[in-house]
């Protein structure tokens, strides 16, 4: 009896142990802060494992909608807000490689919904040169969500360009 007390407590031990053991997931985890200015900025995802797989064609058709990110969405974290046309929202900073382009490109998004809510190039943004647009309405053209109405600015003195609008129409004809 004492003998099978003792087995008894071994295996408890021995599962105990077992569900704490952290074995590696096969998408790796990912973690950045990075401190611009007096904001701090964090990007976490989980990176997805190709696994000698041809990911964009094969595994993902063309077209299809592919989530970046594996196990669990992409998070993007600022600490301070930022105002386009009047409106608190988060901001990202975007640079391209010289192949692209040289432009300097922000993209503002609703703090709450994190939707695209405008956006912002400079060609050289010491001279704040170029335009920001507005994006406000939404709707959905053959399965892509799309902006409903656009206002242009100029970045400097935040002079009004112009504005387009999607109206739902008939199709042109041939």
């Amino acid at each position: 009896m004492r003998y099978i007390f003792i087995l008894s407590l071994f295996f408890l031990a021995a599962t105990t142990q077992a569900q704490q053991l952290k074995v590696p997931t096969l998408s790796p985890y990912t973690e950045i802060k990075q401190e611009v200015g007096l904001t701090e900025i964090s990007l976490s995802y989980a990176r997805p494992s190709a696994k000698g797989r041809k990911v964009f064609g094969q595994l993902v058709p063309f077209g299809e909608m592919w989530r970046t990110g594996a196990n669990a969405s992409t998070k993007l974290t600022v600490s301070e807000a930022v105002k386009i046309a009047g409106k608190e929202c988060l901001s990202i900073r975007v640079t391209y490689e010289e192949a692209v382009g040289e432009d300097i490109w922000h993209f503002y998004f609703d703090k709450n919904s994190y939707a695209l809510i405008g956006y912002r190039f400079y060609h050289e943004e010491e001279k704040n040169d170029g335009e920001y647009i507005t994006l406000e309405g939404e709707t959905i053209v053959q399965g892509i969500k799309i902006p409903q109405n656009r206002h242009w600015y100029y970045n400097k003195d935040d002079k009004f360009l112009g504005a387009d609008f999607l109206i739902k129409g008939v199709g042109l004809r041939k």
